[in-house]
């Protein structure tokens, strides 16, 4: 069933991923709903993974960034992959995640690729390789 995060952001969840669509300005209390439904996924799984359609994506307010930031010291994303974003809204991405992950212990894999299908294996690969045992 698909849900809209501030009557704008359409989601779903698909067992462990929650499928997210960002449809202009994604704010603090758009990330607050968004990690509150992530919350309910990691209650049922133990892990979330976060596959994001960043096409329509204008902005990642401060308190957005602030509140993920926030977030990650008391909760664990197994990952998170990125699809259509522009060349801007990649190079915010990856600072963001850079620093989020310098400043918290539980850091967040990210992928970010051009297509849906690709974000979809990222995801797959990753989950795979977590689940290898360490020699």
């Amino acid at each position: 069933m698909t849900r809209l995060i501030g009557g704008k952001h359409p989601y779903h969840v698909e067992d462990d991923i929650i499928c997210l669509a960002v449809r202009g300005v994604f704010n603090g209390d758009d990330i607050a709903e968004f990690l509150s439904a992530a919350e309910e996924v990691i209650a049922q799984h133990k892990d979330v993974y976060i596959l994001g359609d960043l096409h329509q994506m204008s902005e990642l307010t401060l308190a957005a960034r602030k509140y993920a930031a926030s977030w990650l010291q008391t909760h664990r994303c197994a990952g998170a992959a990125y699809y259509g974003a522009s060349f801007i809204t990649r190079t915010i991405v990856i600072l963001v995640t850079r620093g989020i992950n310098l400043l918290n212990r539980n850091t967040v894999p990210v992928g970010i690729t051009d297509t849906e299908e690709e974000a979809r294996q990222w995801i797959a690969g990753h989950r795979l390789r977590a689940r290898r045992p360490r020699s």
